[in-house]
């Protein structure tokens, strides 16, 4: 949303400010501001038909109503929690409200601000509480104004937003800043370090004397941080024009928001501080970074951000779109290759079927041609035994020659088959027995292979 409407409402004892803020791009812009009387006795539901006229005659809209509670119905309290996850800060919180609250915590309203995280891991934080019941009679004041539920804080957030957008120059080398907000009944003190934001916050009854009552408060709400401000000298903002110590500086309110008539911002700070935090984020309570308003050089480096962020966001949409285009092709690529795949392993084992049978048929080629035919082994032996040896047996197995017969004279063998090229290293495996007139004998030999008889 470019342009948004917010109405800051201020509640206070007798009284309650208005400030109807506009922000856009150019800025924050003050449309309107009113101080409603707020008699004690008479319906709150008074108030907000008031408020519903005022806004009436203006003629806007509101997108957000932010509503501040009087200081003396709300608690504060700054607590120091142990090393949790940071979602679970809130539900320590919670478990601990009996402790530091007077009322009890199923009647409190609360909310945390996370401040800061120590070195040895704890948790800093800021404990904003107020009665339901103050909460309630806050939304029922403005339901006449039929806009959408308000948002219920506690006044030293606006307080803090509009120092934000005031005090630029408010850094870590800063003292402390005290905020100074007097009306016709309390005294309200806010005082912010660079490194904590709200620090301490109080509220009292205005003192019937002279300045120095409240100057003798700012010194004790001072004093009291002393550690944390590292003895810098506190600077003292004046939000009101009423009982301000010497030596405070007023807070203008038009550094913030412009505004064509300057005595409207003076007389609603905390309202216009409201209505800032309208502007700036929807949870309001997480404000450590407050945004200022910025300058002429700023919006441009933001609308040239916007317009380069477009750009980016078009080159990556059409990057993405050229990446899942070729996802989409190797998709298919990669579902054509699954429905291959058993064909291919298929082929491959034919392949290394046929390898490994072309080996054994190199291998038995290689065999054959180095082994001597039987038929020519056979013819070898016929011609080397006499005629009246009986050959029994003839075992020819990978060039091993065995031959069982019988023979008249047996030792003779021997040399008649050494002096054959084909049978060498002819033994006699046993010893040669006597059977029926005949010596019964069992040879061994080997079968040269053709390359040796090639030799």
């Amino acid at each position: 949303m470019l342009r948004q409407t917010v109405l800051g409402v201020d509640l206070r004892e007798s009284e309650a400010r208005l400030a109807l803020i506009e922000g856009g791009l150019l800025g924050a812009r003050l449309v309107a501001a009113a101080v409603l009387p707020r008699p004690r006795g008479e319906p709150e539901e008074a108030l907000g038909e008031l408020a519903r006229r005022w806004l009436g005659a203006h003629r806007t809209g509101v997108d957000r109503v932010v509503v501040g509670l009087p200081r003396q119905e709300v608690f504060i309290r700054h607590l120091t929690l142990p090393p949790l996850k940071r979602e679970e800060l809130r539900r320590a919180v919670e478990y601990e409200l009996g402790r530091h609250l007077p009322i009890p915590a199923d009647k409190v309203a609360f909310d945390v601000l996370v401040q800061r995280r120590e070195r040895d891991g704890r948790w800093r934080v800021l404990l904003m509480a107020a009665p339901r019941s103050s909460v309630d009679r806050a939304i029922a004041v403005l339901a006449p104004l039929g806009s959408a539920e308000p948002v219920v804080v506690v006044p030293p957030l606006a307080h803090w937003a509009l120092h934000s957008r005031c005090c630029r120059d408010f850094g870590s080398a800063s003292g402390p800043h005290v905020l100074l907000d007097v009306d016709a009944e309390r005294v309200n003190v806010d005082l912010v370090t660079p490194g904590e934001g709200i620090a301490v916050s109080r509220t009292v009854p205005k003192p019937a004397g002279t300045g120095e009552e409240i100057a003798d408060l700012v010194r004790a709400c001072v004093e009291s941080r002393q550690p944390t401000s590292g003895g810098a000298t506190a600077v003292v903002h004046a939000l009101s024009a009423d009982g301000i110590p010497p030596g405070s500086r007023p807070l203008d309110a038009l550094t913030a928001v412009r505004s064509e008539r300057p005595g409207d911002a003076a007389r609603v700070p905390t309202a216009i501080g409201l209505g800032l935090l309208g502007l700036r984020r929807r949870r309001l309570l997480d404000l450590r970074a407050p945004v200022p308003v910025p300058s002429a050089r700023e919006r441009f480096r933001w609308v040239a951000a916007i317009v380069l962020g477009c750009a980016l966001l078009v080159g990556a949409g059409a990057w993405t779109w050229q990446a899942l285009s070729e996802r989409r092709q190797l998709d298919a690529v990669s579902a054509q290759r699954r429905q291959l795949e058993p064909t291919v392993v298929q082929v491959q084992t034919g392949l290394r079927e046929a390898a490994r049978i072309r080996t054994l048929l190199e291998a038995f080629g290689r065999g054959r041609a180095r082994e001597v035919s039987k038929l020519a082994l056979l013819r070898e032996l016929t011609t080397r035994v006499p005629k009246d040896v009986w050959v029994a047996q003839l075992v020819y197995k990978r060039g091993e020659l065995e031959v069982i017969g019988y023979a008249p004279q047996a030792q003779s063998l021997i040399a008649m088959l050494e002096g054959s090229a084909l049978v060498k290293d002819a033994t006699f495996a046993g010893d040669i027995e006597q059977e029926g007139g005949a010596e019964r004998f069992k040879i061994r030999a080997s079968v040269a292979p053709r390359s040796e008889r090639a030799r």
